[in-house]
C-alpha cells in the first residue's frame, strides 16, 4: 500500500517480512499497482 510522501520520497507499507526479498517484492508490487503497471521480473 502507498502510504504517501515524506521529504520527497514515497512511503509504501507492505506486511511481507524482510526475508529472502519478500519485503522488497511486495514494495515494488504495491508501486506497480499504485502506477497502474505490471511488475516486470
Amino acid at each position: 500500500m502507498i502510504g504517501g510522501f515524506h521529504d520527497g520520497a514515497v512511503v509504501v507499507h507492505v506486511a511481507a517480512p524482510a526475508v529472502d526479498g519478500r519485503a522488497t517484492e511486495a514494495a515494488l508490487a504495491a508501486v506497480a499497482e499504485a502506477c497502474g503497471v505490471r511488475r516486470r521480473d
